[in-house]
C-alpha cells in the first residue's frame, strides 16, 4: 500500500465514487473531491502520490495542481 494517498477529482459524484471503489478494493488510501480549489488544499493538507483528475485539461488548472506542494511534482492522470 502507498505511503500517501491518492486525489480524485472529478465533478461527477458517481465517476469519483466508482474510481474510489476501484482504488480501495486495490487497497489505496484514496481522498476524493469535486473540484480544482478542493483538490489543491487536500494536497496541501496530506501529500498525495497521485492525482486523478477529470476536467482539469482545459481549464488550465493542471500546472498549479502538480505543484501545489513546494518542491515536489505530483504526477496527474488526466480523464477526458
Amino acid at each position: 500500500m502507498p505511503s500517501n494517498s491518492i486525489v480524485i477529482c472529478a465533478r461527477s459524484k458517481d465517476l469519483r465514487a466508482r474510481i474510489e471503489a476501484t482504488l480501495s478494493a486495490a487497497e489505496y488510501a484514496t481522498v476524493s473531491v469535486p473540484t480544482h480549489a478542493d483538490a489543491m488544499a487536500a494536497v496541501r493538507r496530506m501529500p498525495a502520490d497521485l492525482i486523478v483528475a477529470e476536467g482539469l485539461a482545459a481549464s488550465g488548472a493542471v500546472a498549479s495542481l502538480r505543484t501545489a506542494i513546494d518542491g515536489r511534482v505530483t504526477p496527474i492522470l488526466l480523464l477526458a
